[in-house]
C-alpha cells in the first residue's frame, strides 16, 4: 500500500513553511509540492537542505487538498512508502526537448516501469506539444500513464519556474516516474463539456506558432463560433467557460479553450490547432453529475485508493468558484482516496493529449 503524508503551511517565512509542512513527514521516498512564486526559490533550496538525494518536483501556484483550497500557501506531498520514484526534467522545451529523450529513456529503464504500476506527472513551463511528444516517442506502446499541469501562478510575470532535485528550470519540464510497488496507478480525465446539437467545423486556417484559429469552414472563425454558440464578439471570450471548443480525436473529445477574439474574426486559442482538424463548439453539463460519475467510475475500478494527485484547468477554478461549487467539488474530490493533492493549472496533459478546461487525475490503489 501507497503511504502518503499531505503537508501544509500557511506561513509567509519559507523556513519556517518548510518546517511546519513536513513536520509530520518521516524519511520521504519522494516529494512534490507547489508553493506561492514569490517563495519559490528559497522553498526549493530548504527542501534540498533537508532531505538531500530525495527525488523532489515543484512548482507555483494554487492547489487544494483534502477538501480545503490553500491559496497559494506550501503544500507537499510526502511518499513515505510503497513507492520507486525517479525525478527528471526535460530541457530547452521551446527549441529542442529532444535532446532529452536519452535521459527520460534512461529513468523509465531505471525505475523498471510496468504497464500498469508507473505513471509520469510533469510540470510544464508551456510548449506542451513539444513536451508531449518528447515523452510519447519514449512511452509510445508501454502504457504508462502520464498526467501534467502547465504552470500557472497568478503572479503579474511572464517568467514560469519549475524544480527537480534542488534544481530550478525556466523553459523547462519537471517530471518524475512513479512505480506503485503493491498495487495499480490508473488515470482518469474529466470532461464537463458535451457535443449537443451542434455541427462539427473543420479548421481552414490556422497559425499553429500563435495557437491561432482563423477560419473555420472557410468563413472567419468568429463568425462560425458566434452563430453556433448564439453570442456577439464582444461575448466569445467570456463564452468560453460554457462553450469551449472540442477537438474529435478517434472517439475521444479534447477541450480548446478561446483567448481573444481579434477585429479580423481570427480566435486566439489557448491549445494548438492543426488544419483540417475537425472541431464541434461544446455545451456545459452538470458539473457535479459528471464528477460523481467519475467517482463512481474511480471506486470501481479501485475499491481502495491511497492517492489521488489531480490537475485542474484555472478556467474550470473559475467556473467552479463563480457558480459557488468549487468546495462541493474538493469535499468529492477528497472522497476518492485517503490523501488527495490538486493542482490548478494552465492546461493540462492526459497521455499522448494537451488540453484545457479539464480535470485529469493518477490514482494510486
Amino acid at each position: 500500500m501507497v503511504k502518503t503524508i499531505v503537508g501544509v503551511s500557511t506561513k509567509n517565512d519559507p523556513k519556517q513553511a518548510v518546517q511546519e509542512a513536513t513536520s509530520r513527514f518521516g524519511t520521504p521516498v519522494l516529494l512534490i509540492f507547489t508553493v506561492e512564486f514569490k517563495y519559490f526559490e528559497e522553498t526549493v533550496r530548504l527542501l534540498d537542505e533537508k532531505f538531500p538525494g530525495v527525488p523532489c518536483i515543484g512548482t507555483s501556484g494554487n492547489t487544494f487538498s483534502n477538501g480545503t483550497e490553500h491559496n497559494k500557501h506550501l503544500v507537499i506531498t510526502s511518499f513515505e512508502s510503497g513507492v520507486e520514484a525517479v525525478a527528471g526534467v526535460v530541457e530547452d522545451i521551446a527549441r529542442a526537448p529532444m535532446k532529452s529523450i536519452k535521459s527520460v529513456k534512461d529513468n523509465v529503464r531505471k525505475i523498471g516501469a510496468g504497464s500498469e504500476n508507473t505513471v509520469l506527472i510533469e510540470f510544464t513551463t508551456g510548449y506542451e506539444e513539444q513536451v508531449i511528444t518528447t515523452f510519447q516517442t519514449v512511452l509510445e506502446g508501454t502504457r504508462i500513464g502520464l498526467v501534467g499541469g502547465t504552470t500557472f501562478n497568478y503572479e503579474d510575470t511572464d517568467v514560469s519556474e519549475v524544480a527537480v532535485n534542488g534544481k530550478i528550470y525556466q523553459n523547462a519540464c519537471a517530471y518524475v516516474l512513479i512505480k506503485n510497488l503493491g498495487g495499480r496507478i490508473k488515470t482518469y480525465r474529466e470532461n464537463i463539456y458535451g457535443k449537443g446539437d451542434h455541427s462539427t467545423h473543420i479548421a481552414t486556417k490556422v497559425n499553429r506558432e500563435k495557437r491561432e484559429l482563423i477560419e473555420l469552414d472557410g468563413r472567419p472563425a468568429a463568425d462560425v463560433y458566434c452563430a453556433a454558440a448564439n453570442v456577439n464578439r464582444s461575448q466569445v471570450t467570456e463564452s468560453t467557460f460554457d462553450h469551449p471548443f472540442g477537438r474529435c480525436v478517434a472517439d475521444e473529445i479534447f477541450i480548446t479553450s478561446i483567448k481573444s477574439c481579434e477585429t479580423n474574426g481570427t480566435l486566439g486559442l489557448f491549445k494548438q490547432l492543426n488544419e483540417n482538424d475537425a472541431v464541434t463548439i461544446m455545451d456545459i453539463g452538470d458539473v457535479m453529475d459528471i464528477n460523481d460519475t467519475t467517482r463512481q467510475k474511480i471506486h470501481s475500478d479501485i475499491s481502495h485508493a491511497s492517492y489521488v494527485f489531480s490537475v485542474d484547468c484555472v478556467f474550470r477554478y473559475l467556473l467552479m468558484t463563480g457558480r459557488h461549487i468549487f468546495t462541493d467539488y474538493m469535499n468529492g474530490m477528497k472522497q476518492i482516496a485517503d490523501n488527495h493533492m490538486g493542482y490548478i493549472a494552465g492546461g493540462e496533459q492526459f497521455r499522448n493529449q494537451h488540453t484545457n478546461q479539464t480535470m485529469v487525475c493518477a490514482v494510486f490503489e
